[in-house]
């Protein structure tokens, strides 16, 4: 089994991987347990946050390449620590809304402007 790090947020959706208790406790209802210790079956997908390291029997998916990395050597239980993950940034859907309004005002002003220009 070889040993990864995830770089971002990125979920799996098949084979077996190697987790903590406290990984496991957060996602068991997507876990199936095999006669091995510490590792599972995953049911119907397991998500990772970035920097968080787990086990993974098979290869990683190729799309997948670039999301985690090699776990450094001698580094074989997966380890993870919330309080170095990076918040998520929601987009600014206010901001959004605003700037669409004032071009539609513009717009507004631009089409009245024309329709005077042509009247006379």
């Amino acid at each position: 089994m070889k040993h990864y790090v995830a770089n971002q947020f990125f979920r799996l959706h098949t084979g077996r991987v190697h987790l903590t208790q406290e990984q496991f406790q957060r996602q068991k209802h997507n876990l199936r347990p095999t006669d091995v210790d510490d590792v599972y079956e995953i049911a119907k997908f397991v998500g990772f946050k970035a920097g968080e390291t787990f086990g993974f029997d098979g290869d990683i998916p190729k799309t997948l390449v670039d999301v985690v990395k090699k776990a450094p050597r001698g580094e074989t239980a997966p380890t993870v620590d919330d309080t170095d993950t990076p918040p998520v940034v929601e987009p600014k859907r206010a901001a959004k809304k605003t700037a669409k309004k004032k071009t539609k005002k513009k717009a507004k002003k631009k089409t009245a402007a024309r329709k005077k220009t042509v009247k006379k």
